[in-house]
């Protein structure tokens, strides 16, 4: 499966980790200039409200980084004013993406593959795997993921 960014480029911290040294939860560095962020995303799994939008896209307006996305995933998570907060996001010069759940940003990532997207998700299933192991996600919350992702298989 071909990556975007490649794995060297791609930082996380572990899932209990919050992000105090990067601009979010994961965030992708620039092919060209070292120290430099290309992209940040923020990952909430609880209701996200404008303010929050706005303080991750100002973080990553202090630390430089160009594109910001927010990946929200909660089930209780309403509609946010996308339109304000693009003139918002405009204003500082950054690029800001909002997903609404896991399948807004998966249909992205495999649409914008370049493998075939049948066989881009049966790849991520297994990265996503070993991912959750090296982020030091629980046994459980791993079993239920191979649980899940088995059955779909």
């Amino acid at each position: 499966m071909d990556t975007v960014a490649g794995v060297a480029r791609v930082e996380s911290g572990s899932i209990h980790d919050p992000s105090r040294n990067s601009p979010g939860d994961v965030c992708i560095r620039d092919s060209t200039q070292v120290g430099v962020w290309e992209k940040a995303f923020e990952v909430r799994d609880k209701p996200v409200f404008m303010s929050d939008v706005q303080v991750f896209g100002q973080k990553c307006v202090d630390m430089g980084v160009r594109e910001a996305a927010v990946v929200m995933v909660a089930a209780q998570q309403s509609r946010l004013d996308e339109a304000h907060l693009e003139r918002w996001a405009s204003h500082f010069g950054i690029g800001l993406t909002l997903f609404y759940g896991w399948d807004d940003i998966v249909d992205q990532a495999l649409f914008w593959s370049g493998t075939p997207k049948p066989e881009a998700a049966i790849l991520a299933v297994e990265f996503i795997s070993n991912r959750l192991i090296a982020i030091e996600t629980s046994e459980v919350g791993v079993a239920t993921w191979q649980g899940l992702t088995t059955s779909t298989l």
